[in-house]
């Protein structure tokens, strides 16, 4: 039984390799605006949140299905409040970091949606930084228009 839980969780890891080729462009100095960091970012964001939010339900109904089980029986109730609050512990760090992701890719995405404000207002940029064809076509507040916009950058740059 705890090897499929096992599993289970090991499938979270498939966030792991964006999450350190975010940690390689900050190291290599992209800006959090560059094409790259910003298609890995939202990829990031994407998968973290399938492999490791959206299968909290299906993980915890699985769980309380072995309650009262012969194999639940067995493990102990070390192993049973071990096995519990580890994945409890586990799933409010995801949340967390999950939040935290969720509000950098909001501001990436305001802050190219803001220089491109800039850009139409005054006709030029104001800091070199931030470059407008790295900041995707976002310009609405919709969050329909942000995943088109964030669909149409995939698209042309692979």
């Amino acid at each position: 039984m705890l090897p499929y839980f096992a599993n289970f969780r090991l499938v979270a890891e498939f966030s792991t390799p964006f999450v350190n080729q975010r940690w390689f462009f900050e190291a290599l100095g992209y800006p959090k605006t560059s094409m790259p960091n910003i298609i890995n970012g939202f990829l990031m964001m994407m998968v973290f949140f399938l492999v490791r939010i959206a299968v909290m339900p299906p993980y915890y109904s699985k769980m309380i299905s072995t309650f009262g089980t012969e194999a639940f029986d067995k493990l102990g109730l070390r192993a049973q409040f071990a096995w519990i609050a580890a994945s409890i512990c586990l799933d409010v760090m995801n949340i967390m970091w999950m939040y935290k992701i969720g509000r950098g890719c909001y501001k990436v995405l305001t802050a190219c949606k803001k220089q491109w404000a800039d850009i139409r207002e005054n006709g030029k940029q104001r800091n070199s930084k931030w470059k407008p064809s790295n900041c995707m076509l976002v310009t609405s507040n919709s969050p329909l228009s942000t995943v088109l916009g964030l669909h149409y950058l995939l698209w042309n740059t692979l």
